[in-house]
């Protein structure tokens, strides 16, 4: 009579309770001869989801600054989940100079190849660009935007990479007496 009895145990969160996002609930149940019960209590654990990401895009080859046409600059982008939960029905685009939509190679994943962007993953994408006679005769800086959406964070995240373009204009003229 009067006396307690005190137990304890963890419970390790995995990254599928995360995932879920639903509270976690822990039912202690206890029976005795006297008390045939069971006689239980509920402790209840909120999960908090922390879905981010970053998207980076650099130039990673090719001139700098572009000079002529035919050019290649070479693009990498790196998305990276920098949240607490998996993130899902990922979309990355790359609106090239000019503003037309790039292809990407890729994504190289670098935790699983299972389509999803796990905690602390990145994935990897290419692009190229080759600057035309419009870009140099524009003589403004090339604009690369990248964007990336996921069903968890649908943003978009953007990052810009931006290429100047270095005009040098010039002419000969020859005059001979004919």
């Amino acid at each position: 009579v009067a006396e307690t009895w005190t137990y304890t145990i963890n419970y390790t969160v995995s990254q599928a309770n995360i995932d879920a996002g639903s509270n976690l609930v822990n039912t202690a149940s206890v029976t005795t001869t006297q008390v045939p019960g069971p006689t239980t209590d509920t402790a209840t654990t909120p999960v908090t989801q922390s879905p981010s990401l970053t998207i980076t895009k650099d130039q990673t080859g090719g001139p700098n600054p572009i000079t002529a046409a035919g050019q290649t600059i070479n693009y990498t982008i790196v998305v990276t989940n920098t949240g607490n939960q998996t993130q899902t029905g990922i979309n990355v685009s790359d609106v090239l100079p000019g503003g037309g939509a790039g292809t990407l190679t890729g994504p190289t994943e670098s935790i699983s190849s299972n389509g999803q962007l796990d905690v602390a993953e990145t994935w990897t994408y290419t692009i190229s660009y080759t600057a035309t006679q419009s870009d140099i005769d524009a003589g403004v800086n090339l604009v690369n935007t990248a964007s990336v959406t996921t069903t968890q964070v649908p943003g978009p995240t953007t990052d810009t990479a931006s290429t100047p373009v270095t005009q040098s204009p010039s002419l000969t003229i020859t005059k001979d007496q004919t």
